[in-house]
């Protein structure tokens, strides 16, 4: 990677590049985190940009976000990056994973400074650099394994403006690499999700377990009790259906929405477990306390 790194910065073109390698980790600082403050400390341009090192760009994404944040005055942007998907399973654990979110999130409502709604997004947080230093930049942030997501709260809560904007195909990141991997995917995050408070993430199970059973036990039962059934599982297959532009998914995987929200449940309960028994989070080879997490998250969003 570093050999790749210096490949392109060497490369010549009508930008620059600057490498920087980061090669001890300071105390109380996750790498993330760290990493990106290191990066906001020595660029000097009037906006930031904050992405994964898996994403992949079209050659003009950035600039169209950019015009785009200035033509509707956004001090953070915030572009929804298009999954890269190969089976059905796939495609149904992300819409379904879309639909749940929007029960918390109201993604037409993040740029209403009225609302609670929020948004942050590791593959494509962009913000203006004076907003970053006003919210405290990564440093506020140094332990804090929701970075992306957190990082969008505090702009928001400070006032600034938001925007979520949806462009296919211009980002895009394999994030899901089988219906399996959630499980994976949400040890180091899901717990973090509830402030690493387990009544809360117990009572999020609950109610998870009861959208998947719930309208296929009122079915089978019969009478008004299938047709309420019947009314639910249509109107979550509206959602899907609403989503499609983001998620790229047909309504009809929404057949498949009790299985996948029954993974989603099992992977969020999986990784309170784990934390809990750890009393940590390992992330790339290095322990976390849950005392200094759970010191560092706050007890809610």
């Amino acid at each position: 990677m570093d050999e790749i790194a210096a490949e392109a910065a060497a490369t010549n073109g009508p930008h620059s590049l600057c490498v920087i390698h980061i090669r001890e980790l300071p105390a109380a600082w996750l790498g993330k985190p760290h990493a990106m403050a290191v990066g906001a400390q020595t660029a000097t341009a009037p906006w930031l940009l904050f992405t994964d090192g898996d994403v992949l760009f079209q050659p003009r994404a950035l600039e169209l976000a950019l015009r785009e944040a200035i033509d509707v005055n956004a001090d953070h942007l915030i572009l929804i990056p298009t999954l890269i998907l190969k089976t059905l399973a796939e495609r149904a654990m992300l819409a379904t994973i879309q639909v749940l979110s929007q029960w918390t999130i109201r993604l037409w409502k993040v740029d209403d400074p009225r609302a609670r709604d929020f948004m942050g997004i590791g593959g494509f947080n962009l913000v203006r650099r004076s907003v970053y230093d006003q919210v405290g930049g990564f440093k506020e942030l140094r332990m804090e394994v929701l970075d992306d997501l957190r990082f969008g709260w505090r702009v928001k809560r400070a006032g600034f403006s938001q925007k979520v904007v949806v462009g296919p195909q211009l980002v895009r990141i394999r994030w899901i690499d089988g219906a399996f991997s959630v499980i994976r995917l949400l040890e180091k995050n899901g717990f973090a999700v509830y402030r690493y408070r387990a009544s809360l993430l117990l009572i999020a199970c609950l109610g998870l377990a009861v959208q998947a059973v719930l309208p296929l036990a009122a079915i089978a039962v019969g009478g008004w009790s299938r047709a309420a059934g019947l009314l639910t599982c249509v109107a979550i297959g509206l959602v899907y259906a609403a989503n499609r532009r983001v998620t790229q998914v047909s309504p009809w995987t929404a057949v498949l929405f009790g299985p996948a929200v029954a993974i989603v449940t099992f992977a969020l309960f999986r990784s309170m477990i784990l934390v809990l028994v750890r009393q940590g989070v390992n992330w790339r080879g290095t322990r976390y306390s849950l005392e200094i997490l759970r010191r560092h998250a706050g007890r809610s969003w």
